[in-house]
Protein backbone atom coordinates (compact mmCIF):
# COMPACT_ATOMS: atom_id res chain seq x y z
CA UNK A 1 0.00 0.00 0.00
CA UNK A 2 1.32 3.63 -0.69
CA UNK A 3 3.09 5.94 -3.11
CA UNK A 4 4.32 3.95 -5.44
CA UNK A 5 5.36 7.25 -7.41
CA UNK A 6 5.01 4.57 -10.70
CA UNK A 7 2.43 3.55 -13.50
CA UNK A 8 2.28 2.30 -16.85
CA UNK A 9 4.61 4.33 -19.31
CA UNK A 10 5.84 6.14 -16.55
CA UNK A 11 10.00 5.27 -16.68
CA UNK A 12 12.92 3.97 -18.85
CA UNK A 13 13.61 1.40 -16.28
CA UNK A 14 9.93 -0.27 -17.28
CA UNK A 15 10.84 -0.04 -21.14
CA UNK A 16 13.67 -2.52 -20.14
CA UNK A 17 12.04 -4.50 -18.24
CA UNK A 18 8.76 -4.59 -19.79
CA UNK A 19 6.51 -3.61 -17.25
CA UNK A 20 6.23 -1.05 -14.48
CA UNK A 21 7.18 -1.26 -10.47
CA UNK A 22 2.78 -1.65 -9.77
CA UNK A 23 3.03 -4.60 -12.03
CA UNK A 24 6.01 -6.45 -10.58
CA UNK A 25 4.65 -5.52 -7.02
CA UNK A 26 1.69 -7.16 -7.86
CA UNK A 27 2.72 -10.53 -8.84
CA UNK A 28 3.28 -12.82 -11.53
CA UNK A 29 0.63 -13.75 -14.20
CA UNK A 30 1.36 -17.27 -14.44
CA UNK A 31 0.41 -17.33 -10.60
CA UNK A 32 -2.92 -15.82 -10.60
CA UNK A 33 -4.34 -17.04 -7.09
CA UNK A 34 -0.77 -14.96 -5.99
CA UNK A 35 -1.22 -11.85 -8.22
CA UNK A 36 -2.65 -8.41 -5.76
CA UNK A 37 -5.41 -6.80 -7.19
CA UNK A 38 -6.24 -3.08 -7.45
CA UNK A 39 -9.89 -2.32 -6.77
CA UNK A 40 -9.83 1.17 -7.95
CA UNK A 41 -10.54 -0.27 -11.16
CA UNK A 42 -8.38 -0.35 -14.34
CA UNK A 43 -6.93 2.84 -15.12
CA UNK A 44 -7.99 4.73 -18.77
CA UNK A 45 -5.62 7.63 -20.08
CA UNK A 46 -8.34 9.99 -21.06
CA UNK A 47 -7.09 13.64 -22.15
CA UNK A 48 -5.85 14.92 -19.18
CA UNK A 49 -3.85 11.45 -18.30
CA UNK A 50 -4.97 8.62 -16.01
CA UNK A 51 -8.40 8.25 -14.59
CA UNK A 52 -8.61 7.56 -11.98
CA UNK A 53 -5.36 9.76 -10.78
CA UNK A 54 -4.56 9.81 -7.07
CA UNK A 55 -1.85 13.12 -8.08
CA UNK A 56 -2.20 15.97 -10.67
CA UNK A 57 1.09 17.31 -11.52
CA UNK A 58 1.25 20.35 -13.56
CA UNK A 59 4.03 19.73 -16.88
CA UNK A 60 6.41 21.88 -16.79
CA UNK A 61 7.06 22.00 -20.41
CA UNK A 62 2.98 22.43 -21.56
CA UNK A 63 1.70 24.22 -18.36
CA UNK A 64 -1.21 22.01 -18.42
CA UNK A 65 -2.20 19.60 -15.45
CA UNK A 66 -1.63 15.51 -15.62
CA UNK A 67 -3.42 13.07 -13.54
CA UNK A 68 -1.41 9.94 -12.76
CA UNK A 69 -2.22 6.78 -10.64
CA UNK A 70 0.72 6.28 -8.49
CA UNK A 71 -0.56 5.81 -5.15
CA UNK A 72 -2.16 1.52 -4.61
CA UNK A 73 -3.87 -0.53 -1.64
CA UNK A 74 -3.36 -3.66 -3.88
CA UNK A 75 -4.90 -6.93 -2.07
CA UNK A 76 -4.82 -10.67 -2.41
CA UNK A 77 -7.88 -11.50 -4.10
CA UNK A 78 -9.52 -13.93 -1.44
CA UNK A 79 -9.29 -10.32 0.82
CA UNK A 80 -13.53 -9.93 1.77
CA UNK A 81 -14.52 -6.53 0.40
CA UNK A 82 -17.68 -4.60 1.64
CA UNK A 83 -18.72 -3.87 -1.99
CA UNK A 84 -18.68 -4.73 -5.58
CA UNK A 85 -16.62 -1.44 -6.09
CA UNK A 86 -14.73 -0.69 -2.84
CA UNK A 87 -11.55 0.76 -4.12
CA UNK A 88 -12.08 4.91 -4.34
CA UNK A 89 -9.99 7.73 -5.35
CA UNK A 90 -10.69 10.64 -3.55
CA UNK A 91 -10.17 13.15 -6.16
CA UNK A 92 -11.95 16.41 -6.49
CA UNK A 93 -11.13 16.81 -10.11
CA UNK A 94 -12.67 13.58 -11.26
CA UNK A 95 -15.72 12.98 -8.76
CA UNK A 96 -17.93 15.52 -8.71
CA UNK A 97 -19.43 14.83 -5.46
CA UNK A 98 -15.89 15.94 -4.06
CA UNK A 99 -15.95 19.34 -5.20
CA UNK A 100 -17.01 21.41 -2.56
CA UNK A 101 -14.12 20.19 -0.62
CA UNK A 102 -11.07 20.54 -3.59
CA UNK A 103 -9.29 23.43 -1.42
CA UNK A 104 -9.12 20.91 1.67
CA UNK A 105 -8.01 18.27 -0.59
CA UNK A 106 -4.94 19.97 -2.17
CA UNK A 107 -4.59 21.86 0.75
CA UNK A 108 -3.89 18.81 2.58
CA UNK A 109 -1.38 17.08 0.06
CA UNK A 110 -0.18 17.05 -3.82
CA UNK A 111 -2.16 13.68 -3.84
CA UNK A 112 -4.93 12.03 -2.88
CA UNK A 113 -6.27 9.87 -0.54
CA UNK A 114 -7.29 6.26 -1.71
CA UNK A 115 -9.29 3.83 0.25
CA UNK A 116 -10.60 -0.07 0.68
CA UNK A 117 -13.56 -1.09 2.00
CA UNK A 118 -13.26 -4.44 3.73
CA UNK A 119 -15.92 -6.91 5.15
CA UNK A 120 -14.93 -8.23 8.28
Amino acid sequence: MGDVNDGPCMDIYEMRSGRSAVETIMGDLFRPDAVLRNNVGRPEFKRYGWEPASARFKDRITETYVNVLIDHILASANLPTADTNPGRVWNPYQDDSLKPHRKTFTTASDHFPVTLDVAF
